[in-house]
């Protein structure tokens, strides 16, 4: 009777360890920038602008005794549908509207500024930040004192266009 006892406690135990195991991690699938149902999809597809995002850095600067004029410095990184930020070559168009409350989109007076066209290799190099990885961009603006909300739209060299929303007070 012990010995029936104790092999079933290690038959117990060995199943339970068995299946208590850990998974192996999945790892993300990826947003495809191109038509995904299509099978003649190339590899560097993955590697193209999924999403832009405006990094947190972005800010009014400037000096506050107004003998250097305002200005917002912009950063913006472009990932690809892994999520690793790239340097791909692109338009960017940047839009600042004053922050309105209680409506729906919140945009108000609209400040907008040239096209940036970054197509060009030695015009991408001049706004790249290698060791950041994204563009930066500074703009004269003269804030007032109340919230922006800040729009910038990415159209990458195949047709794509990424756009990205974030709010400066």
């Amino acid at each position: 009777m012990r010995i029936l006892t104790a092999a079933l406690k290690i038959s117990i135990v060995s199943l339970l360890i068995c299946q208590a195991g850990c998974e192996s991690p999945s790892t993300p699938q990826p947003l495809l920038p191109a038509d995904s149902n299509g099978n003649d999809i190339p590899a560097c597809a993955y590697y193209c602008p999924a999403r832009i995002s405006i990094m947190p850095l972005t800010d009014f600067t400037g000096m506050p005794d107004g003998q250097k004029p305002s200005k917002i410095d912009i950063y913006i990184s472009l990932l690809d549908s892994f999520g690793i930020q790239v340097k791909y070559p692109a338009v960017f168009r940047f839009e600042l509207y004053e922050y309105v409350q209680l409506t729906g989109d919140h945009k108000g007076k609209r400040v907008i500024w040239p096209d940036f066209d970054l197509n060009d290799p030695q015009a991408n190099q001049r706004y790249w930040q290698d060791f950041l990885r994204a563009y930066f961009f500074s703009l004269p603006f003269e804030p007032a004192d109340r919230p922006y909300l800040l729009e910038v739209t990415c159209t990458c060299g195949y047709g794509k266009r990424l756009s990205a929303r974030f709010e400066l007070r």
